[in-house]
């Protein structure tokens, strides 16, 4: 049985790391602006302030302001850019500043107490105890289908920060009651870790610069799949080799955004191609600890979630009728979570830096 986990920024903010977009950008406006271009750089932090405002104003009930924003409104911005160097030093400046930021918030994980390993590979393996019951035995017949005594969980993470590998530590494999085997393998990190972290948009589609549309520069370095090409190796079809493998595709803490609808379509791509393949998606829902005894409402927020997922796989209506079927959807709860981990206690010194550097 292959399992890929999907893992997003909520997994980081279980654990109270202050990854958030707002988190970012409080620390990013405290910053000096430097340089040549500091004006420029002062006009993308307004610039982004002023997008992120208005793509609050409307969002809905199962969307919330989050990195896709950052990217989107990031692409919107270069409109405002008049030259490859003013790009480059606009786009570094903001690159740089989240790279500082986020291994600040990574630092942290040192003084995290250490996971129970056996709850852990639990919750990697023993998925159906968070699906509805009249879900459970399509989960346990793919079980059955592809292995039930033998899981291979292989973890994908848009997270630049080294998370889930802190918390495996050596733990790399694991041996279940009933002699069920549990083996993780490497851990890979889509946009790649902190010192190469790509941030950017899905395509070219959504950089909002006639000027600037063309220039290869600004191509590999804001487009997340020419920026992952630079580096000259194939770190990308290695992220995608663990989705077609996989039997089970597991989405937790993910926002579905549209700068990354290459790896949704990959998803989609999978489920067309194999008829057992199956998805769960955890999702932090509003009001999902009253969904026990409310029935229309708990199903009314799954069915939108759903749909937002197969949307952005581009699913054709044919497509959604077939396949919505196995696409589950765990409205997480704080009495029924998955990855239960203990919080980083709260910390406000961390964010204080040197802002001459």
């Amino acid at each position: 049985m292959n399992i890929t986990f999907i893992l997003g920024n909520g997994f980081d903010l279980n654990l109270n790391l202050q990854t958030d977009y707002k988190s970012f950008y409080n620390f990013y406006i405290g910053l000096p602006n430097k340089g040549k271009y500091s004006a420029s750089i002062a006009k993308l932090k307004e610039g982004l302030n002023s997008y992120i405002t208005q793509a609050s104003k409307s969002a809905t009930d199962i969307e919330s302001i989050d990195w896709s924003d950052l990217e989107i409104g990031l692409g919107q911005y270069v409109k405002e850019i008049s030259s490859e160097e003013e790009y480059e030093a606009v786009y570094y400046d903001i690159r740089n500043s989240l790279g500082r930021y986020l291994k600040i918030q990574e630092d942290r994980l040192i003084s995290m107490p250490p996971v129970d390993i056996h709850s852990f590979y639990l919750n990697l393996t023993d998925l159906e105890i968070f699906l509805l019951p009249v879900d459970v035995p399509i989960l346990q017949n793919l079980k059955e289908r592809r292995g039930p005594n033998k899981y291979y969980i292989r973890i994908l993470t848009f997270n630049y920060t080294k998370t889930f590998e802190h918390i495996l530590g050596s733990n790399k494999s694991y041996v279940l009651p009933g002699d069920i085997k549990a083996f993780v393998s490497e851990v890979r990190h889509i946009h790649r870790q902190i010192d190469q972290l790509i941030l950017g948009v899905n395509d070219i589609s959504q950089i909002n610069n006639s000027a600037l549309l063309n220039n290869d520069f600004v191509k590999e370095t804001l487009i997340k799949p020419s920026h992952c090409s630079t580096y000259g190796d194939n770190h990308s079809s290695q992220c995608l080799e663990y989705i077609n493998q996989a039997d089970l595709v597991v989405l937790y803490g993910v926002s579905i955004g549209d700068t990354d609808r290459k790896w949704w379509e990959a998803i989609a791509n999978r489920i067309r191609t194999d008829r057992l393949c199956s998805i769960i998606i955890f999702w932090y829902g509003h009001n999902a600890e009253n969904y026990d005894t409310d029935g229309p409402r708990r199903t009314r927020e799954e069915r939108k979630v759903r749909e937002k997922l197969m949307t952005k796989m581009r699913l054709s209506r044919d497509e959604k009728s077939v396949l919505e079927h196995r696409i589950f959807v765990h409205l997480i709860r704080n009495d029924k979570r998955i990855f239960d981990f203990p919080r980083l206690p709260d910390s406000y010194d961390s964010l204080v830096v040197d802002l001459e550097i």
